[in-house]
């Protein structure tokens, strides 16, 4: 997910439990670009989650209008 400060949409996610020392290798299995950070749920609950820095979906396909990645998944 990109936050976006306007025009953002909400979009299907998983929510899991995982332990503080899970986050580390959660962490250091993603790619670059992708990181932990702060996400807003739809009743403004904040959980953490993996979030991506802008330059990581420059030039990439634009995949929001399908509500989630599993539901873009299931296109292909």
């Amino acid at each position: 997910m990109i936050k976006v400060k306007q025009g953002g949409v909400a979009v299907a996610l998983e929510v899991w439990q995982v332990p503080l020392m899970g986050l580390g290798i959660v962490l250091s299995q993603e790619p670059p670009g992708l990181a932990i950070g702060k996400v807003t749920l739809h009743d403004g609950e904040e959980v953490l989650g993996v979030i991506g820095e802008p330059l990581t979906v420059e030039g990439k396909k634009e995949i929001t209008q399908h509500g989630g990645w599993r539901v873009y998944q299931a296109t292909l």
